[in-house]
């Protein structure tokens, strides 16, 4: 069972989950997770049914009833999908949305509203006076060569005789650092670099994403894919420009249209209608 109080405190939330290692934000909309209660295994594909049913049961009492409210599980799924996964599931949730509503979610029937604040407030308290690294060794296992040949050369042969539409290639690179290097300290820098990014930290898996995979709030399904993009510039002038050259881009104008066309063959088996804005 849980509980869920709403809260006036104005609690710095990204910093609070970077403390305790559970954070999801996006464009205002934030939940920071403190201990765990329990972990709910995610065999895939097809076990979300019981990772749901177990979610379930921790259903309790709300005096809010806003998305975010009551049991929250957090997950960082392994990129193999014949890996299993973890829900966790915090002892405390506090979230935070977009029109300065705040809650707070105790699963521990035992403890009260304020013997949780109590227990984040110690949480934001301890001082960490850790230096920053100094040096920093940035390398990729697979030379450039191989990348060039024997990766992306081989996708574009496959996409010129029409084996595939769209390749999205990932390079791995291998970071050394001479001091460790603080989770809080990259949730922060990541936040002010990218501010309109989905922000998250679950189990030591950190980072941010512009695109929204898929959201649901109560009967309707959101997705923000992204694709055929450019960077954008302080100057105006400079991004309008480089907005028309993506409108004017054959090629960005094609890879969006197959990520459109990907998410709405996906999603309409599961709603009544789906709407793609042009």
């Amino acid at each position: 069972m849980s509980t869920t109080f709403r809260i006036d405190r104005d609690l710095p939330l990204a910093a609070l989950g970077a403390r305790s290692g559970l954070l999801w934000s996006r464009n205002g909309f934030t939940l920071a997770g403190v201990g765990e209660a329990t972990r709910l295994p995610l065999d895939r594909p097809g076990g979300f049914g019981a990772a749901s049913q177990a979610l379930a049961e921790l259903a309790g009492r709300s005096e809010i009833d806003l998305p975010g409210a009551g049991p929250v599980a957090f997950a960082a799924l392994p990129f193999d999908p014949d890996e299993p996964g973890w829900l966790i599931v915090p002892e405390i949730v506090v979230g935070a949305d977009t029109g300065g509503r705040r809650w707070l979610t105790v699963v521990d029937q035992r403890r009260t509203a304020e013997g949780a604040l109590e227990r984040i407030d110690r949480l934001l308290a301890v001082e960490v006076d850790e230096p920053d690294p100094e040096r920093y060794d940035l390398r990729s296992p697979l030379p450039a060569e191989t990348w060039r040949d024997d990766v992306v050369a081989a996708a574009r042969d496959r996409i010129r005789v029409g084996d595939l539409e769209k390749a999205v290639l990932a390079r791995e690179l291998v970071l050394t650092t001479d001091r460790p290097i603080r989770p809080e300290v990259v949730v922060e820098r990541l936040g002010a670099s990218f501010p309109n990014a989905a922000l998250f930290l679950v189990d030591g898996f950190v980072g941010a994403s512009p695109e929204l995979l898929v959201s649901r709030h109560d009967d309707v399904v959101r997705a923000h894919p992204l694709a055929g993009t450019a960077a954008r510039a302080t100057d105006p002038a400079i991004n309008q420009r480089r907005v028309s050259a993506l409108l004017a881009s054959d090629k960005d104008r094609w890879e969006h249209r197959i990520t459109i066309d990907w998410l709405l063959d996906n999603l309409l088996p599961f709603c009544s209608y789906v709407d793609a804005e042009p």
